[in-house]
């Protein structure tokens, strides 16, 4: 396989947000601590504004991993004062092993190196195993604060700094 192609949301980018979104919560329900009923109606005019502010926004960040021109994967982070808060990654399972989560986390990292911030935090399900793997790898460490979820578990906040 070759290497993903990865790239930052744009401002036409709304069906490719609303297609790689609701994949995600069909997919994974109760990881993304978000209501997806609440989202499967929105109307196009909601994703193409959320697709425009993305673009737009010096604060916040989308990227899509692509294989053959079609979306497989995407991750988003917002800045607050100093630190990173990546809200979702989700790979489309057919397209997981192949290095698209490490590939969109490399993404952010470097835009936060570009924005000056000193910290990248996530969270994640104690029961997700390969994805804290996969931060451990990246050098995220383990806070120990613990957030409950509308879905009745925790998950685990990890944080990396960012290197100059």
């Amino acid at each position: 396989m070759s290497d993903p192609v990865i790239r930052r949301c744009t401002s036409a980018d709304g069906e490719t947000l609303r297609h790689l979104r609701l994949a995600m919560l069909r997919e994974s329900p109760t990881s993304f601590n978000v209501d997806a009923a609440a989202l499967t109606d929105e109307p196009p005019a909601y994703w193409r504004a959320w697709a425009e502010g993305a673009a737009l926004a010096e604060n916040g960040v989308v990227f899509f991993a692509y294989v053959a021109e079609e979306p497989v994967a995407m991750i988003a982070a917002n800045l607050e004062g100093k630190t990173v808060h990546i809200g979702a990654l989700w790979v489309s399972p057919s397209q997981r092993g192949h290095h698209f989560a490490n590939a969109l986390l490399c993404s952010v990292e470097s835009w936060a190196h570009d924005i000056r911030a000193t910290q990248i935090e996530l969270s994640v399900a104690e029961w997700n195993d390969a994805a804290i793997r996969l931060y451990t790898q990246r050098h995220y460490q383990d806070t120990t604060e613990r957030i409950a979820t509308r879905f009745g578990h925790e998950e685990r906040v990890m944080a990396k700094t960012v290197g100059f």
